[in-house]
């Protein structure tokens, strides 16, 4: 996200979350670690992600004349369940790093990893009842769909799905934290229920961008971009866009090395580079790029036709500059 964007609403989001998390009690220390005010000694740290669901609902809800500071709950109550989501994440797949740090359970343990990602629920349910039951509703519905679409994302490690399921789990696990955060603002802001509908396009296009961009770094990025190991999902087997695009275009000979590959329950450097070879003759990181690219253009689309400032479609349009995949994207 540029940096006018991020500086207009970060240090409030901080702030809040730092408020939210304070204190001695169990966990409490694991939770600011995990979110990033502080490192594993306890000190002061600024190890945030980009904070961009929060950001979201705070721009939207002050781009259609509401109150950001009214925002602020709501949006630091989105976050929260955005943590929530990346502990439990992480135990499931055993990833030990995120974002250069040790992971919650690599430090602390699965079962405390476990406990610290109930807590950052329940703070979250807490911060957003504060805001309004409307909030609170809202936000339910959109952890009951996250924590569906990964159950599918799981589900699909023992099959190979079809592109259109892959689009459904991805609308779940990823699209429903940002349709969230586009229709949080709105409600806070109470706008009509046209603005709403729009506003909930909009997140699902950059659920859908982002996620796909994700798996594109999976498998072309670099350790620095992701803040854990590069490939580490096809590791796992998990389905992510490249390996559910190439087995839906793949021929008999290549859908063999990807089965062969996959069919191991730990696959070997050598396999995973064939199958990578196999992506890449495929097209695939082409095809992704291309999806990427479609759907930050439907996102502006609709920004387009909603009633904000010229100043709110630039900072729109640098959140999709900063999230597009360029030839430069993912070169190591």
């Amino acid at each position: 996200m540029g940096p006018t964007y991020v500086s207009r609403y970060r240090s409030r989001i901080v702030e809040r979350l730092r408020c939210v998390l304070a204190g001695d009690a169990p966990l409490r220390n694991v939770l600011r670690y995990h979110v990033g005010l502080e490192d594993a000694t306890g000190a002061a740290n600024q190890a945030f992600g980009k904070l961009i669901r929060p950001s979201l609902t705070l721009f939207i809800a002050e781009e259609l004349d509401g109150d950001p500071e009214d925002a602020l709950s709501a949006a630091v109550s989105l976050e929260l369940v955005h943590g929530f989501s990346l502990v439990h994440d992480d135990v499931q797949d055993g990833d030990e790093m995120r974002r250069g740090r040790p992971t919650v359970w690599s430090r602390w343990g699965e079962p405390q990893a476990i406990n610290a990602g109930d807590l950052l629920l329940a703070l979250a349910l807490a911060e957003a009842r504060a805001a309004g039951d409307a909030v609170l509703k809202r936000l339910l519905d959109a952890v009951i769909e996250m924590i569906e679409g990964q159950a599918l994302d799981v589900s699909f490690e023992a099959r190979w799905p079809r592109m259109d399921e892959y689009a459904a789990m991805i609308d779940k696990k990823t699209g429903a934290l940002f349709r969230c955060a586009c229709e949080l603002g709105a409600v806070l802001a109470d706008a009509p229920r046209e603005v709403r509908n729009r506003l909930n396009g909009i997140g699902r296009e950059l659920g859908r961008a982002v996620q796909i961009r994700d798996d594109l770094l999976g498998i072309w990025g670099s350790e620095s971009e992701l803040g854990k190991p590069v490939r580490a999902d096809l590791r796992r087997r998990k389905k992510s866009y490249p390996m559910v695009a190439a087995a839906g275009r793949a021929n008999d000979g290549e859908w063999r090395i990807l089965k062969a590959a996959f069919a191991k329950e730990t696959p070997s450097d050598e396999a995973l580079r064939e199958v990578v070879e196999t992506m890449e003759r495929l097209g695939v990181r082409e095809s992704g790029a291309r999806e990427v690219e479609a759907h930050l253009e439907g996102a502006l689309s609709e920004l387009e036709r909603l009633p904000v400032s010229d100043d709110g479609l630039r900072q729109m349009r640098a959140l999709c500059e900063s999230l597009r995949w360029t030839p430069e994207t993912g070169v190591r």
